[in-house]
């Protein structure tokens, strides 16, 4: 017993003085591996209570292990192996060779026991340095070699070491991380420094499928920013990863609900313990239907921030940009959205087989700030604009379904029946034009939408403290399309109820809505008042529409 360390011995000890022969069954523990390490002038791998467990065995020159079980407070392992001398180098250098089973590493999740590893390379260690050469961990037909230094500076932690890695397959290393990941092939080089507390990363070079870039890093827990990171990036293909993920069970259906926006308090826990910042800039990136280039992101994020400021990237026809920012304020949250998306391509509203060329493209400009403890007290304080331009497109219906649900289907059947029976619906143009504020959303001044047969106008708001809905469509056939009085019987739908339960109400005579609705938008009669009528009127309402808001800004 050495302090706080203990060693348990049996077996038989022969051969002195070089002990050749000679073999022990070890129980080694401690409440402080690190204290142990460091009085060999080893630097403190990790700190903690262990355990060394297993047989060992003295050879010539060397020692061979055997079911050689370590425990330590990030690590598990058990390893059956040899460490032989090394005569024909400096030092005190040993060849190691072993099969390595992992039992447990921090962060990890996986059954690394199940995998095939094994640990070959030169150490030697010298005047309270230990240097690696041609380390070598293979991992089934992957491989990751190390070589450097570790040795103590002013009683702290001092690594310099290089990394080289490769394998044809990354899903075999999914078990290290916990997650399932794609047959790729890989390669990826390293330069890896550890002085006290700090880590860094430089000179990364990384090598993903068809994905490459160039990386450096750091972690500091002694720093306001505890961990960086910088990538610049080629391409950066992310279709593999999202094809090669475990498919989520399908949620339960809630019950249902008398309120959509919940009273819950906000809560950020979801976000990481420790304060990142990442840099990302990206030639291309596939993720989606149509690649994104120029990828510019810079993400702040930490236990009371989500900050992404700036990012930036442009499509084959447009591009999008802008900020946003949530973090806490005492017991609230606080969110900041400032988003420009222009001529972007609505890819969510086409068909499995849909040619992206046929698909509608919009201009979206948001604008939203609040603060509030809940979602419901944040919707009440929200103040900002909503403004939408789309182009001509075909939109699927099914796709507009799922994502909408099958009020959206009921609506748009009740404007144009016709439609329940069209696999697309023919978008010309559309704008919406909306205001938040004062724990509304409202119409401002309205809402436009033709398609090759219709016209349709709408007005109204919702209640953000009530939830209630009141809009009112006007649907007109469009002049020289042919089509008869029978095609067109809902010409006056309104919307009602709630955000959890909305209603349609068709008005089949186009009488103004009477009650308290026809109060708050004024009736179909009073659409857009005077403006209202050059909309109805004009075979183009998007740009009519837009000339009102055009006008109205200019007071």
């Amino acid at each position: 017993v050495v302090g706080d360390h203990q060693l348990h011995a049996e077996g038989n000890v022969q051969g002195y003085p070089s002990f050749e022969g000679t073999r022990l069954n070890i129980d080694l523990s401690g409440t402080e591996l690190a204290e142990l390490t460091q009085s060999y002038g080893l630097p403190g791998i990790t700190t903690g209570p262990y355990t060394v467990r297993g047989s060992v065995q003295r050879l010539s020159g060397g020692f061979e292990f055997d079911s050689m079980t370590v425990d330590t407070t990030k690590l598990g392992f058990s390893m059956t192996g040899q460490v032989i001398a090394r005569a024909d180098l400096p030092g005190t250098p040993f060849d190691i060779h072993a099969d390595v089973e992992v039992l447990r590493l921090d962060g990890t999740h996986g059954r690394l026991g199940d995998l095939g590893i094994t640990l070959n390379g030169h150490l030697d260690h010298a005047q309270g340095r230990l240097v690696l050469r041609e380390t070598v961990l293979r991992v089934e037909d992957a491989t990751i070699r190390l070589d450097g230094s570790l040795r103590l500076a002013d009683g702290h932690p001092v690594t310099d070491l290089s990394l080289v890695a490769s394998g044809s397959q990354l899903s075999t290393l999914g078990a290290w991380v916990g997650y399932t990941l794609p047959a790729l092939p890989f390669a990826a080089t390293a330069k890896i420094r550890q002085t006290g507390a700090r880590v860094e990363v430089d000179d990364a070079d990384v090598t993903l499928g068809r994905s490459s870039f160039q990386a450096t890093g750091f972690y500091d827990p002694t720093t306001s920013v505890q961990v960086g990171v910088k990538i610049d990036a080629k391409l950066i293909d992310l279709q593999p990863f999202f094809s090669a993920a475990d498919t989520e069970p399908q949620p339960k259906p809630k019950p249902r609900q008398e309120r959509l926006i919940p009273d819950t308090p906000l809560s950020l826990a979801w976000l990481p313990d420790l304060h990142w910042h990442l840099s990302l800039r990206a030639d291309e990136l596939q993720a989606f239907a149509v690649p994104i280039q120029n990828l510019v992101l810079d993400l702040d994020v930490g236990p009371d921030r989500l900050w992404i400021t700036p990012f930036r990237f442009e499509q084959q026809l447009g591009d999008l940009s802008g900020e946003l920012k949530l973090e806490r304020s005492g017991s609230k949250v606080q969110v900041a959205a400032d988003l420009v998306a222009r001529n972007v391509p609505l890819g969510f509203l086409a068909a499995p087989d849909q040619d992206p060329a046929t698909l509608p493209t919009a201009t979206v400009e948001l604008k939203a700030h609040g603060t509030g403890e809940s979602g419901r007290a944040l919707a009440r304080d929200l103040d900002g604009r909503l403004r939408i331009v789309a182009s001509e497109g075909r939109i699927a219906n099914a796709a507009a379904q799922a994502l909408f649900g099958d009020f959206f289907m009921d609506l748009l059947g009740a404007l144009n029946p016709v439609s329940r029976r069209a696999q697309y619906a023919e978008l010309v143009c559309g704008v919406v034009l909306l205001d938040i504020g004062d724990g509304r959303i409202q119409t401002h001044p309205g809402i436009a939408i033709q398609t090759d047969r219709l016209n349709v106008l709408a007005r109204g708001s919702v209640d953000l403290e009530t939830e209630r809905i009141d809009i009112n469509f006007q649907t007109i056939p469009r002049r020289g399309v042919g089509i008869g009085a029978g095609d067109l019987i809902n010409p006056f739908i309104r919307v009602g109820g709630t955000l959890a339960h909305p209603r349609l109400t068709i008005n089949r005579t186009g009488t103004a809505i009477t009650g308290g609705a026809a109060l708050a938008t004024g009736g179909l009669s009073l659409l857009f008042q005077a403006a209202s009528r050059r909309i109805r009127r004009s075979d183009d309402p998007c740009g009519a529409l837009l000339e009102s808001e055009a006008r109205t800004a200019g007071g």
